[in-house]
């Protein structure tokens, strides 16, 4: 026979079609490293509801609009495989374009994700430059696992050098 653990299941989840329209526009975040997931997770919240309910939330949706500004509105999509050394903690090697637009390839030990603004950067250990960088994603142009699993380095240690920061925690609850 089989059985299915409880503590790996969920009840059902009913969300009003406010609540799945602001599910959804909160999962678009097209430019950061979980984009993929968001989609993944905004489609599942869609798929589990009522056909009225979705009804009712794609009508709601019809009457909320997103804008970029120009110079927002093409950046770059960032590499799944930045997603995948992030979430899976390997070590990526990106070409990256710095904000002087000088070109670089280098292997980096995903250590975190960080948002400023609009922004999402990967902070890690540069082994180019021997030394704990940030990379603004919508600058990595190119990226590609290296096989190697990164060590795991003290988070803490890489945000001594942004001591303005205001940190706001990841809203879970």
């Amino acid at each position: 026979g089989y059985s299915v653990d409880p503590a790996r299941t969920l009840p059902p989840v009913n969300f009003t079609p406010a609540e799945a329209l602001a599910v959804a526009i909160a999962l678009a975040d097209d430019t950061g490293p979980f984009q993929a997931a968001g989609r993944a997770a905004r489609n599942k919240v869609l798929a589990a509801m009522s056909a009225d309910d979705l009804e009712a939330t794609r009508d709601m949706a019809e009457r909320v609009r997103r804008y970029a500004r120009p110079n927002r509105a093409n950046r770059p999509r960032i590499p799944m495989t930045v997603q995948r050394a992030i979430t899976e903690q390997l070590v990526v090697a990106i070409d990256y374009l710095d904000r002087n637009s000088a070109a670089t390839r280098r292997e980096v030990e995903p250590v975190g994700v960080l948002s400023l603004d609009d922004d999402w950067y990967l902070v890690g250990w540069c082994r180019l430059r021997d030394d704990a960088r940030t990379f603004r994603l919508d600058r990595i142009h190119g990226a590609e696992l290296t096989g190697d699993v990164a060590p795991v380095r003290n988070p803490e240690r890489f945000l001594e050098f942004m001591p303005w920061l205001v940190e706001r925690p990841a809203p879970l609850g």
